[in-house]
C-alpha cells in the first residue's frame, strides 16, 4: 500500500464533489435530494467503507486495534454523512503490510546476528 497523502485525498473529494455540484445546478430540490441520497448509496455499496467494528472483524482483531492502526497512519479514515469509515480495500492490505514488516524486522535480527 503506497504512503497516504491527505492532501490527493482531499483534492480527489474536492473534486468529486465539484462535478456533483455541477450536474445538479439545475435540478429541482427533490431531485437533488434523490441525486444525494443515490450517492451515499454508491458510497456505502459500489466503494466498500466499513465502519470499525466490520473492520477490526475482516481483521479478527480487536477494535481498539483498529483504532491504533488509525493513530498510527496505517490505516486512513474517512469520515461520511458525520460517521467515520474506513475503505475495505485499505483494510484488506493490513495483513500485507504485517507481512512485509515482519520479513524486515526478520531481515535485520538475521543481520545483527551475523555482525554478533
Amino acid at each position: 500500500m503506497e504512503n497516504f497523502n491527505p492532501h490527493a485525498a482531499v483534492m480527489k473529494e474536492f473534486k468529486k464533489v465539484t462535478d456533483f455540484l455541477i450536474d445538479i445546478k439545475h435540478d429541482s430540490l427533490p431531485e437533488i435530494k434523490a441525486k444525494i441520497n443515490e450517492k451515499k448509496e454508491i458510497i456505502h455499496n459500489e466503494e466498500g467503507y466499513v465502519d470499525k467494528k466490520e473492520a477490526a472483524r475482516l481483521l479478527d482483531c480487536s477494535v481498539a486495534l483498529i483504532d491504533k492502526l488509525r493513530r498510527n497512519g496505517k490505516l486512513p479514515r474517512y469520515t461520511i454523512d458525520g460517521i467515520v469509515r474506513f475503505k475495505k480495500s485499505d483494510v484488506l492490505e493490513i495483513p500485507k503490510l504485517k507481512e512485509q514488516a515482519t520479513a524486515e524486522d526478520y531481515r535485520t535480527n538475521l543481520h545483527n546476528k551475523k555482525r554478533a
